[in-house]
């Protein structure tokens, strides 16, 4: 008997198991606890202890028996036909502030903006195209997504306006809904252009670092001067006035801007936004803004102490607001384990000014990271080149870390600017990514035991083991399909269902990692929390569909009711 991969962690005074590379979550009874410790010593088990063994073999926290591993089946690459669930439309690559640390136009850019070849502006005619696009890569699925991107978003108002009109009539058309969101940095956010918005429900983040002296280092125009005073009373109208979808604020962190909680409170609560989440800044490890090990270190702190009070609030089932968190716990949640760190080049592809296709939008307008254009659709043997590449079992660095399931190497960006090649794992945020992994398993332990109906009560209940008990989503789902007979899970599928669309389940029932698409489809499992959280995706998720929440997923939640307040019955049901 020897043990397999998982990572050991207590919460609320019990001992947990998160398996690798499944990505389940179980309690350990005393009797399992004691087991699995005799195992790790290499110490034999007591005849008495035979059920419990018998239960960690078959969720595979143990390997022996007669259990064999099933063979190797080789990489799982997503169906040729994957439907495209966002597009994130880079409608300008001019900006009217110029932050140091920008990615897009400081030292580390990629595409050279000012004298590049690439139009300045989206026209119409590139952005009709791209929502033909769009619409057609959708494939089966009834909702796409559709985000604006800059540059500054809202300095190409009219293209902007446009494809709204333009997307929402055609998928009409074509018995589909479009849904909108955008990130701006507030400058140009007039009374008019609010209205717009929220008439137009339109998903708003907002990039901001903090309260004055935080912002005004960076986050600055082209004469120097700092933008605080300008943005300031222009995000509070906007949250005084659109109020039918909630506002995020993103933040950057570099080695000059790591006051966390204070920035936190300030936009939290004296600004006012729904949720507020934190991302390192992505540069070369030399510049002077880039964070050091002793600055991650701090920032994880700071963040492990948002974590207890986001764990406060959620015993009181309260909103806490700290979406890095929140985000964590939904992927726990699910047992999602990845193939991919994020949908880029997948389910998610961005657009350039030009309609040139690329992996995300941070490489839009990149000749060496192009994936097709929207009028002659996407090359898809470039594509399968970029998933062969990328593909978790290629980045030998990540093969033993018990994080892998929610990182998958990390963000091919920021492996692109620290070591020159998307294919590279991101191993200076490692320590970072496990140490804040184990803090968001602690908490949803807590919650699991502490108040098991904010994470929906049924998700924490026996089926057939005794000395186990299933945590997250993904825990239950392995369960049930244990019968008495160990070996179930090698031999045995799923039960059989109706006939629907066939996509395979990845690693939705089976233990390899997988690109998590449901027995409808869909595409919920596909972005990874810790990189939505470090290379701004959350918040206003740049592929929502991915994710359900208020922000993007959810945005009718409270259509029926002119004020939750006094009519919450009317609310629908938002399940993660």
């Amino acid at each position: 008997m020897i043990p397999r991969e998982y990572h050991r962690f207590t919460a609320a005074g019990r001992d947990f198991l998160y398996l690798v590379p499944s990505a389940a979550v179980f309690e350990l009874d005393e009797t399992a606890n004691e087991v699995l410790g005799a195992v790790e010593r290499g110490e034999e088990v007591a005849d008495t202890d035979t059920e419990s063994l018998r239960e960690l073999i078959s969720i595979r926290a143990i390997r022996g028996g007669h259990v064999e591993d099933p063979p190797y089946q080789g990489k799982q690459l997503p169906p040729a036909n994957f439907p495209l669930t966002t597009m994130v439309l880079n409608v300008t690559n001019q900006c009217n502030l110029a932050c140091t640390y920008c990615y897009e136009y400081g030292e580390d850019k990629i595409v050279d903006t000012g004298n590049g070849k690439k139009p300045k502006f989206m026209n119409v005619e590139t952005a009709r195209e791209s929502v033909e696009f769009l619409l057609r890569e959708s494939g089966i699925n009834r909702v796409a997504h559709l985000t604006f991107f800059g540059g500054e978003t809202l300095l190409n108002l009219p293209v902007l306006k446009f494809a709204i009109e333009y997307a929402r009539g055609r998928a009409a058309e074509l018995g589909k809904e479009i849904d909108f969101s955008l990130t701006t940095n507030a400058t140009l956010l007039r009374p008019d252009v609010i209205e717009f918005l929220a008439e137009n429900r339109v998903g708003v983040t907002i990039s901001i670092d903090g309260p004055k002296e935080v912002q005004d280092q960076f986050r600055v125009f082209h004469n120097g001067q700092g933008s605080y005073e300008t943005v300031a009373p222009k995000i509070r109208e906007l949250l005084q006035r659109h109020r039918s979808r909630p506002i995020g604020a993103r933040v950057t962190l570099t080695s000059q801007n790591l006051d966390i909680r204070k920035i936190f409170r300030h936009l939290r609560e004296e600004i006012g936004f729904w949720e507020v989440g934190f991302a390192p800044v992505t540069t070369a490890p030399n510049r002077q803004y880039a964070i050091s090990d002793d600055g991650f270190d701090s920032m994880l702190q700071q963040f492990r102490d948002l974590a207890g009070e986001f764990l406060e609030y959620a015993l009181e089932n309260r909103h806490h607001g700290f979406s890095n968190v929140k985000d964590t716990l939904e992927e726990i949640h699910k047992g999602v384990s990845k193939a991919y760190p994020c949908g880029a080049g997948l389910g998610l592809m961005g657009v350039s000014t030009d309609g040139d296709v690329a992996l995300c939008h941070r490489f839009a307008g990149s000749d060496d990271h192009k994936l097709g254009t929207v009028r002659g659709g996407i090359d898809r043997l470039v594509q399968i080149g970029f998933l062969e590449k990328h593909h978790i079992d290629e980045k030998t660095d990540c093969s033993k870390c018990w994080a892998r399931p929610l990182c998958s190497g990390g963000c091919y960006h920021e492996a692109h600017t620290r070591y020159g090649d998307t294919g590279r794992a991101n191993l200076h945020y490692c320590e970072w990514i496990r140490g804040w992994t184990d803090t968001c398993l602690k908490i949803y332990a807590e919650l699991a035991v502490r108040n098991p109906g904010y994470l929906n009560s049924s998700m924490t209940r026996r089926w057939n083991l005794k000395h186990l008990r299933s945590i997250n989503r993904k825990a239950c789902r392995i369960e049930k399909q244990i019968p008495d007979d160990v070996v179930a899970l090698q031999q045995g599928g799923p039960p059989q269902q109706a006939p629907q669309a066939h996509f395979p389940l990845g690693c939705t029932l089976i233990f390899s990692p997988g690109w998590e698409a449901d027995r409808n489809g869909g595409t919920a499992g596909l972005c990874t929390p810790v990189e939505r959280d470090l290379f701004d995706c959350h918040a206003g998720c740049y592929w929502p569909a991915q994710v359900p929440d208020q922000l993007n997923h959810a945005p009718n939640w409270t259509s029926k009711c002119a004020s939750a307040q006094k009519d919450w019955r009317k609310i629908d049901l938002v399940f993660p």
